[in-house]
């Protein structure tokens, strides 16, 4: 490729672009890269014209001519010009460097660049100049660019990049797609009565308008896969981290009412206090999720989490009470009440709406279930202390936090919690908004 580029007069044009070509092609292929063109039926059937595109990354000029069936050119920053390959691939296909500050350099190349289009060259142009970390959305566009344009007569082909930064983003080694869009040209008759300013306007307006489109079309495509999660799944439910963590407390709960039932009391509450670090661990997860998910998979995650809590915070205390002791009917009375507030408390949170007054979205009502797990070890650490009055206690512990369940009284919620419950409350928002249209 370099002697190529050193000697391009010993091979024509066509040679040299089809090398630059080969080059590009396999970068693609050895990069995983998947390019998709659209509008390439709208390019004029002969003569130069230009193509101003928006800009967002390395990959951007490959993109544009591997997706480009003529051969075209490129103008392109001296600076970018020097890198490896690049260098030589400018070579290749004829383009042109403009040296930044150098007035009297850049207006000799456009001068040039206008005779070549005259001629029947295409070449490709970013008026944005630049990019930074600016991914799917456009910066300023330069109007001086399409002074060539002008100056040349020549059609104006509109090009919209979507995805392209992907590319060379972080270090993933994953496929990556992109698209090009070759949008409708603009002929000189459009615009010959326009100044740069009100050109640079209309290409960039075009250009957003695709962008839009396809922003629009990505979201609904989300939308849609986010609500086949659950019917695509080899398994009936969801396996993401934060239901999978729902899923270690409840093997918790599990295990702790085993080892509870046989005796082994310190065993059940390192297991009613493992279930509920993994249920507070979930809810991190569950804020970063909540924005993501779709309203299939929050349902599911939250009935999910509703039934472990019955577990963990509702049978398996009982069966701690049981082993130490607390066996008589009057304690099964206050077992049986405690399980039905647990039940009351999880199904009145599951059903109710968000549409409540302001002050209930900072408090809290009533007892969380998840504060049995602290009040139960912490009595067993002073069980020796306490004696005879330990059972007292944990006798009385049941109905009280039953009690404390279902009961209305407020309780100011810690700032973590009152994010995840806006979240929550915008999720639900999506999920009625998205029933109301399946009616």
């Amino acid at each position: 490729m370099a002697y190529y580029a050193k000697h391009t007069e010993k091979y024509t044009e066509t040679q040299c672009y089809k090398l630059a070509m080969r080059v590009m092609w396999l970068i693609r292929k050895k990069g995983r890269i998947s390019t998709t063109a659209f509008g390439s039926e709208t390019l004029p059937e002969d003569g130069g014209y230009i193509m101003y595109a928006n800009h967002q990354g390395k990959y951007d000029t490959i993109g544009i001519m591997t997706s480009h069936k003529k051969p075209c050119s490129i103008v392109i920053d001296s600076v970018t010009a020097k890198r490896l390959i690049v260098n030589q691939a400018v070579d290749l296909v004829k383009g042109k460097r403009f040296v930044r500050g150098d007035i009297k350099q850049q207006a000799g190349e456009i001068v040039r660049i206008i005779k070549e289009v005259k001629a029947g060259r295409r070449y490709i142009v970013f008026p944005e100049a630049g990019y930074d970390d600016n991914k799917n959305e456009l910066i300023e566009f330069h109007a001086g660019s399409f002074k060539m344009a002008l100056k040349a007569q020549c059609p104006i082909v509109p090009v919209a990049l979507w995805d392209s930064w992907k590319v060379f983003y972080g270090r993933s080694l994953k496929p990556v797609k992109s698209q090009v869009h070759f949008l409708k040209p603009i002929a000189f008759e459009e615009y010959k009565e326009m100044n740069t300013q009100q050109i640079c306007e209309l290409v960039k307006s075009r250009i957003q308008e695709k962008l839009d489109e396809l922003r629009a079309a990505t979201e609904e495509a989300r939308e849609c896969e986010k609500a086949d999660t659950l019917t695509k799944s080899r398994f009936l439910g969801v396996y993401d981290w934060s239901v999978l963590l729902t899923y270690v407390s409840l093997c918790f709960g599990i295990l702790g009412s085993c080892m509870a039932i046989g005796s082994k009391l310190a065993n059940a509450m390192a297991c009613l206090v493992l279930s509920a670090l993994f249920e507070k661990l979930n809810e991190k997860f569950e804020r970063a999720k909540l924005a993501k998910c779709g309203a299939e998979e929050h349902r599911y995650g939250t009935h999910a989490d509703s039934l472990s809590n019955l577990i963990c915070f509702g049978v398996l205390p009982c069966a701690i009470g049981y082993a130490v002791g607390l066996d008589s009917m009057i304690h099964m009375v206050f077992y049986t009440f405690y399980i039905i507030s647990v039940v009351v408390r999880l199904a009145y949170f599951n059903a109710k709406t968000e549409s409540e007054e302001d002050s209930s979205k900072k408090y809290l009502i009533g007892l969380p279930v998840l504060s049995i797990a602290i009040l139960l070890p912490v009595l067993y650490l002073f069980k020796d202390i306490l004696g005879s009055v330990y059972q007292l206690i944990m006798t009385c512990i049941y109905p009280i936090a039953g009690i404390s369940y279902i009961s209305s009284f407020r309780i100011r919620k810690p700032k973590a919690l009152e994010e995840r419950e806006e979240l929550v409350a915008q999720k639900n928002e999506e999920i009625e908004a998205g029933d109301r249209v399946n009616q």
